[in-house]
């Protein structure tokens, strides 16, 4: 699973270097070539903003996770037996 992650992570990080690419030429109204650290600049603050993204979420479901299986230890704890 991993392997196929960083590919996809790769794949993507790829894409949206081109896409960051042809956004910052299309805004460049002067038809000054686009500096390539620029790219590398606005790429990593994308992908720094989805991996943030994705951190809160799995930070979220870990914590819904954990805070059920508090829920049901509580609850088997409590359970009267006769």
């Amino acid at each position: 699973m991993a392997p196929v992650s960083l590919i996809l992570v790769a794949v993507l990080a790829y894409g949206l270097y081109h896409g960051v690419d042809a956004f910052l030429a299309a805004e460049n109204p002067g038809g000054k070539p686009v500096s390539g650290q620029d790219n590398v600049k606005t790429t990593v603050t994308a992908l720094t903003l989805v991996g943030a993204v994705l951190a809160g979420l799995y930070a979220y479901r870990k914590q819904l996770l954990d805070e059920g299986a508090s829920h049901r230890a509580d609850a088997t704890q409590l359970r009267f037996v006769p």
